[in-house]
């Protein structure tokens, strides 16, 4: 597998990940949800997700590094439903 790099807010070239496992663990604990699985299984999902969720959207905006980051986050130039800008950070 892939090492597993969270995306920290900087347009990391080789992120792979939104999140950590131990992030997505106390999501699921706060849902009353079961999130079973060793580690290994778990950053093999959360990659999976997070790459679906970087291609399968034409997201607003433009990635803060173009086309040298990982994932589609973070970015620029971004408007909420209501108009509102999106700090890159966020």
């Amino acid at each position: 597998m892939a090492a597993f790099l969270v995306e920290d807010g900087t347009g990391q070239l080789n992120a792979n990940a939104f999140a950590s496992v131990e992030y997505v663990d106390d999501y699921w604990a706060g849902v009353n949800s079961d999130w079973a699985g060793d580690t290994a299984s778990k950053q093999a999902a959360i990659i999976r997700a997070s790459l679906f969720l970087s291609n399968a959207y034409t997201w607003k905006g433009y990635p803060t590094k173009q086309r040298n980051q990982g994932l589609a986050w973070p970015r620029y130039d971004v408007l909420d439903q209501y108009g509102n800008g999106v700090a890159a950070d966020e």
